[in-house]
């Protein structure tokens, strides 16, 4: 269970006042990501991968992620990217998972197994991409109108 937190609201935008309203939802560990545009948070409850390397959100060359939930399948997949030639250096799913992404776009969704919340902001196209998994097991609220968009692991 961990918290997710993203805003491009004028009206409302990225504080750690927020943050810290999804603490009960992680309270092990927080961190944020913000530009000119977007503020993205998480707060974390350590399950897999117990050390600051499973910190978010995560960002690799293009994205940035925020994630909540569990892979099963994650070292499976990690194994196959490595043998396409990516370099997957951590092994908490929520490294495959971004790996994933860069690597197949949004098909790594049908490849994978568990529970998911996460959202996924494209630092060059400037897109925010928000998934579920296909039973909406992990929360992920949000609000999207002309002052933007926000949303979180709670209401």
């Amino acid at each position: 269970m961990c918290g997710i937190l993203v805003t491009t609201r004028r009206d409302r935008p990225f504080s750690h006042k927020l943050l810290k309203s999804l603490q009960n939802r992680g309270p092990d560990a927080y961190g944020f990501w913000i530009d000119s545009e977007v503020g993205i948070g998480h707060t974390r409850l350590s399950i897999i991968g117990l050390d600051e390397r499973g910190t978010q959100p995560m960002e690799n060359e293009r994205y940035v992620m925020a994630y909540n939930g569990e892979i099963y399948n994650y070292m499976g997949l990690r194994d196959r990217l490595v043998a396409e030639g990516v370099a997957v250096e951590g092994i908490t799913d929520t490294e495959v998972l971004l790996a994933g992404w860069a690597h197949w776009g949004a098909d790594v969704l049908t490849e994978l197994e568990g529970f998911w919340a996460f959202t996924v902001l494209d630092k060059v196209e400037r897109t925010i991409t928000m998934v579920r998994d296909q039973f909406g097991i992990k929360p992920l609220y949000y609000l999207v109108d002309e002052d933007g968009v926000i949303a979180a692991s709670l209401l």
